[in-house]
């Protein structure tokens, strides 16, 4: 009988390492107030942050409220709906955990939501006044250290233990810098030094004790520790993660269980090897050897780098799995930026089209491409394929129509990869015509090249795209060979895929 007891408590021990309901408001503003250059990366770490907390740290999607762009009544609608929620968890003896995350522009001591602004007294206001047992606020923005009230660089690691969910009370808030600091994003990363590491924490790089959870001390000890790494040789300079806890009892909080994971990824070690692990061109997580990080299940690139030596290889993750990085291939990092040279993702783009005439009496030839963009790091190549109609008159009076169908490849270099991005490069291609006169049709062959430039805005994963190409055309036509210049221009969305 005892040791049913001890089955028994074995059991509820370990069911109950996340026991609570589980609420959450998250937050990603990638555009400020004022004249602020737009953000990159903060509504996606947003939605990353999000999806970690569904995945792992068993964060019911209707206890989740996720903000993209909101105004400050928008979020204080959240957090009032959230609390209603919570009060009635409470009221039926439930206990009760609170997490708020952040991530965009902040200054002077207040979150900038588009045009509006919520002060950081106003935020702990609302996160204090929560009826829920733990209460745990995260702000990634610049001068985010007003909300912990930590000035410069002091030590930022958690050097006390915190209180289980069985026993917790208080309030925790966690920031990506100390005061007066600017946050960090990174194209490398795809997404801010804070919050990548974060995530990464989250998926087991913080669980430091290998017990398979990962609890709020051990989140923040190395989510601080790589930011600082990370930043350390930026032009910015280093950025200092501070904390604020005022919390009661003993043991710590877990925020995520590896064991709730879709599948899990070994990484060997030893700890001074550095892993970098990407899917689909996105650096997931950079972490040392010997840890285990749950991933969902799909295709993976792994990389291992120690000293001046660095392997690769492909791994594949299923459902339920627990997979061992083995062989991997060398591979050679020369000149590679911190995290790898890691390529923005691809893009597919379509848009509608007008050109220069191609002969004498058309009109402006309208028409639309379709093309594809293969990045490498800063450099790229796009090919398209592309359809221009366009009629006219002839001196003499007679209708003339000219169809052409054709498809050029250019070499690209990312000029600016902010919120407005440009590509400019040099362009090949060729096209076939079709050209009707009355009753007569000519078949014609031309060869193009030239300089190509695009101009787009960051708004996601879709966004508007100009793009202009001018050159020379090699055009034969009624077996007579002319050179005309050539201009086009595009008008359309770019997609990232």
């Amino acid at each position: 009988m005892k040791g049913r007891w001890l089955v028994l408590w074995a059991a509820l021990t370990c069911a109950g390492a996340l026991a609570s309901e589980r609420f959450g408001v998250v937050v990603g503003a990638n555009v400020g107030s004022g004249a602020r250059a737009r953000l990159w990366f903060a509504e996606k770490d947003a939605q990353r942050f999000a999806a970690t907390l569904q995945e792992l740290g068993d964060f019911d999607g209707a206890h989740l409220k996720v903000l993209q762009g909101p105004l400050a009544s928008d979020v204080r609608a959240a957090l009032r709906e959230v609390e209603t929620s919570v009060a009635a968890a409470r009221a039926q003896g439930h206990r009760t955990l609170l997490v708020f995350y952040f991530s965009g522009h902040a200054s002077t001591g207040a979150m900038e939501l588009g045009a509006e602004r919520m002060d950081f007294g106003e935020l702990k206001g609302l996160v204090e006044r929560s009826v829920a047992d733990v209460k745990v606020a995260i702000v990634d923005a610049c001068e985010s250290g007003g909300l912990t009230q930590v000035k410069g660089a002091r030590p930022s690691t958690v050097d006390f233990v915190l209180p289980t969910d069985e026993t917790a009370r208080g309030v925790a808030y966690l920031a990506s810098t100390a005061a007066g600091e600017a946050a960090q994003e990174s194209a490398v990363i795809g997404a801010s030094f804070f919050t990548f590491h974060l995530e990464a924490a989250l998926r087991g790089a913080g669980d430091t004790n290998g017990d398979g959870q990962v609890s709020l001390t051990e989140a923040f000890n190395y989510t601080s520790s790589r930011t600082i790494t990370g930043t350390s040789t930026t032009e910015a300079g280093p950025q200092h993660p501070t904390y604020n806890f005022r919390m009661a009892g003993r043991g710590d909080v877990v925020l995520s269980d590896l064991r709730h994971s879709e599948s899990r990824l070994r990484l060997p070690g030893p700890p001074e090897a550095t892993w970098m692990v990407s899917q689909k061109g996105r650096l997931v997580a950079e972490a040392p050897g010997g840890l285990t990080l749950a991933l969902p299940v799909g295709e993976y690139h792994v990389e291992r780098r120690l000293g001046g030596a660095a392997s690769g290889g492909e791994v594949t993750l299923l459902s339920g799995q627990v997979h061992t990085v083995g062989t991997l291939s060398d591979t050679h990092t020369e000149a590679q930026r911190k995290g790898g040279e890691v390529a923005r993702l691809n893009t597919l783009h379509v848009g509608a089209s007008l050109d220069a005439p191609m002969v004498q009496g058309q009109d402006l030839p309208v028409g639309a491409r379709v093309g594809f963009r293969r990045a490498f790091g800063r450099f790229g190549l796009r090919a398209e394929v592309g359809y221009t109609d366009g009629a006219g008159t002839l001196l003499r009076g007679q209708q003339l129509r000219v169809q052409s169908v054709g498809a050029d490849l250019a070499g690209l270099y990312r000029l600016l990869d902010t919120f407005v991005w440009v590509d400019v490069g040099l362009q090949v291609g060729g096209e076939v015509h079709f050209e009707g006169v009355g009753a007569a049709a000519h078949w014609g062959l031309s060869a193009l090249g030239g300089a190509t430039a695009a101009v787009g805005l960051d708004l996601g994963r879709i966004g508007p795209q100009v793009l202009v190409s001018g050159g020379a055309r090699l055009l034969r036509l009624d077996g007579v060979v002319t050179a005309r210049p050539h201009l086009s221009a595009s008008l359309g969305l770019v997609v990232e895929l």
